[in-house]
């Protein structure tokens, strides 16, 4: 009986041992899962040490709940299998060993994403971030339609080969760190949120129809190079400058800020360049979406210079709500790059109007100063008469089938958000 019960209570300490190392592990930080020094798939058990592949987050707003990657040294993984199959996964920081080989989706195109934290922890980089630390000789690969986005920051060693295939996509919302000689591919997109940083004989090659985004700044090492092909570029809004390498003057415009203010009446845009190289103008567009944009301005530029410029243009007719603008740098031999999107929010009365004014009677346009105009415009004559009327979400212009013969009309326009009546002139 003394022998059950001593059995017993040992079986009892034991799975209490256990349930505490559990709860340990679960609820007070991050489970770590360690890839095997094999050549094999990321959903294999095989590929992970205690036959586990990591879970996706069972709280994405509790970080604790993140699955950390740890490498062994010399492992091989594709990101889920090397088939048509798609996967998305969540998990939280990786950690790299040496000599390792990271491939995210296949020729397939499958459209494979792999997140590294999520914007629900970044919270604009206040919250908790999830990164990438690679040690040194790290290959990583990101084929046509997969995307590996890192809410936090891309830090390698030396020797870093990284190849974003053509529909390919690395996003970074933190700062990119590279140790010395690093070899960068890129004919799909890469887009970096925070610094770019480069240690020596770094070499950035982007191809036909790829692009590199970076918001902040790039600082540069010895002897690094930046080549572009087509139409391949390389923005970066913050600057770009450091150690004694042509790098910087490969851009053919050097950003050093875009930025906007709103006063009385208007949106005041401010930006300056370090440097320009066969630089005929700059081209400022705007939207309302942040999607769809459309040129108001040109500005000249300076051609080739490496001193400062600073440039400046004020929007007078800004959408009451959300401005979105953003810069493209057209080249003497038209070669052109789109820098980063701000946004002016901006607040005043709302106003309707049309122009030419005076009119030729033959054809009128509607302008407002906000977005999405529901309503009606209503055309009067002198002396009241319907002439015409339509919907004003159908179209902005006005084609009169006969023209009007020269005198004083009226153009109304009625929403639950605005009434406004504008007299115009014909004259032919």
């Amino acid at each position: 009986m003394l022998f059950r019960i001593q059995v017993f209570m040992g079986i009892k300490s034991i799975l209490i041992s256990h349930l505490v190392f559990l709860t340990s592990i679960f609820c007070f930080g991050q489970t770590t899962y360690t890839i095997n020094n094999v050549t094999g798939n990321w959903d294999a058990t095989s590929t992970w040490s205690g036959g586990v592949v990591p879970p996706n987050p069972s709280n994405p707003s509790n970080a604790a709940t993140y699955a950390t990657i740890a490498w062994s040294n010399s492992a091989t993984v594709t990101f889920p299998d090397g088939t048509a199959t798609v996967l998305n996964a969540t998990v939280g920081t990786m950690n790299t060993g040496n000599t390792n080989v990271f491939n995210v989706g296949n020729s397939s195109g499958a459209a494979d994403y792999l997140s590294l934290g999520s914007s629900t922890l970044w919270a604009n980089g206040t919250g908790t971030s999830e990164s990438l630390n690679a040690n040194n000789t790290f290959t990583l690969t990101i084929y046509p339609g997969a995307t590996l986005e890192i809410w936090g920051d891309l830090n390698i060693g030396n020797t870093l080969n990284l190849t974003v295939q053509a529909g390919g996509k690395l996003i970074v919302h933190g700062n990119v760190n590279l140790g010395n000689t690093a070899v960068l591919s890129v004919s799909g997109a890469i887009s970096v949120s925070g610094n770019f940083n480069m240690g020596n004989a770094a070499s950035v090659t982007v191809n036909n129809g790829g692009s590199v985004n970076v918001a902040g700044y790039v600082s540069t090492g010895n002897n690094d190079t930046l080549t572009t092909n087509g139409s391949g570029y390389f923005t970066s809004a913050g600057g770009c400058g450091g150690g004694s390498s042509g790098f910087c003057g490969a851009l053919p415009i050097t950003l050093i800020f875009f930025k906007g203010s709103i006063s009385e009446g208007k949106v005041s845009l401010t930006w300056a360049t370090s440097s320009e190289i066969n630089f005929n103008y700059f081209s400022i567009e705007k939207s309302s979406d942040g999607m769809y944009f459309q040129p108001i301005a040109e500005v000249k530029g300076n051609g080739t210079t490496s001193a400062r410029h600073d440039y400046s243009y004020d929007d007078l007719s800004p959408l009451i709500g959300k401005n979105y603008y953003r810069l493209t740098s057209v080249d003497f031999d038209n070669y052109q790059q789109t820098f980063n999107t701000i946004l002016e929010s901006y607040t005043g009365k709302l106003e309707f109007d049309i122009y030419p004014n005076p009119s030729n009677g033959r054809s009128l346009t509607l302008a407002y100063n906000f977005d999405n105009p529901d309503g009606m415009v209503v055309i009067y004559d002198n002396l009241g008469a319907v002439l015409k009327s339509f919907k004003t979400k159908a179209t902005n212009n006005i084609e009169f089938d006969s023209p009007l013969s020269s005198g004083i009309y009226y153009a109304k326009f009625s929403s639950p958000s605005l009434t406004s009546v504008v007299r115009f002139l014909v004259t032919n």
